[in-house]
């Protein structure tokens, strides 16, 4: 296991996570890039390749976010990513992972992330006014952001590559002077998968979420909003989106927002 990353083995690190995840370069590169400059990537070699690799940042109170994981096909049931996880993380350190598929909630159980965060999931029909509103520069993002409900807070060089990267993915970003919302449309449908309003303006939430989206819209919002959701006769039900590992937090005190799922 290292974390001083030669050119030669990030290469190959970025080759695994193109391979596994069929991405483009420019989204290995996004995260990866990521990792190695602001955060850890940790990784076991077989015969001398990469085997399997994660990554690994803190967030603001100090969890650590297991954002990025993967296991060449070759050696994959052989224990090589428990191996790196128990490794790479002191038993006593709380982390979270958002699991790219629910399927893989089972693994991630028997390897200590037993404690479930779910987000409220909406669906509501959207008018599409607010959708031409531009795109704002990073930093007045992060602004909004610091001002959200969302907990713990990502670092600074974090929320700017999430959100790079959720333009990679080809969704959208529609904000306003205060509120923004990260959005992307496909098959027909609208989908929301992050929106940030001023803690204490929840009454906005509902205009705000027709107004990103045209037509028919999911919608993940944290379990604050149920309130607003009720008053306004939005019928909602819960998701699960992420796992903790951690002995003292509880997964429901925690509102992990997109980061790079």
């Amino acid at each position: 296991m290292t974390n001083q990353i030669s050119d030669w083995d990030y290469n190959a690190l970025k080759a695994l996570y193109r391979n596994t995840f069929a991405e483009s370069d420019a989204v290995a590169e996004e995260i990866l890039g990521y990792a190695r400059a602001y955060g850890e990537i940790r990784f076991l070699k077989e015969d001398g390749a990469v085997a399997t690799m994660l990554c690994l940042t803190e967030l603001e109170n100090g969890l650590k976010y297991l954002f990025a994981a993967a296991t060449n096909l070759d050696y994959r049931k052989k224990g090589l990513f428990a191996k790196n996880l128990s490794l790479s993380v002191n038993p006593n350190e709380n982390v979270v992972c958002i699991p790219e598929q629910k399927e893989l909630f089972d693994l991630y159980d028997r390897l200590g992330f037993t404690r479930h965060g779910y987000v409220l999931q909406v669906s509501i029909d959207g008018d599409g006014s607010f959708i031409n509103k531009s795109n704002a520069p990073l930093r007045q993002l992060y602004n909004i952001y610091r001002n959200g409900l969302f907990r713990p807070k990502k670092p600074e060089e974090l929320f700017y590559s999430t959100i790079r990267c959720h333009i990679l993915y080809g969704g959208t970003v529609i904000c306003g002077d205060d509120y923004y919302a990260l959005c992307e449309r496909k098959n027909g449908r609208s989908y929301i998968y992050e929106l940030c309003v001023p803690a204490g303006e929840e009454e906005r939430l509902p205009g705000i979420i027709k107004g990103c989206t045209l037509g028919e819209t999911t919608v993940r919002l944290p379990s604050e909003y149920a309130a607003i959701l009720k008053e306004h006769n939005i019928p909602y039900g819960k998701k699960k989106l992420f796992a903790l590992k951690s002995s003292i937090l509880d997964a429901n005190d925690l509102y992990i927002n997109l980061l790079y799922n």
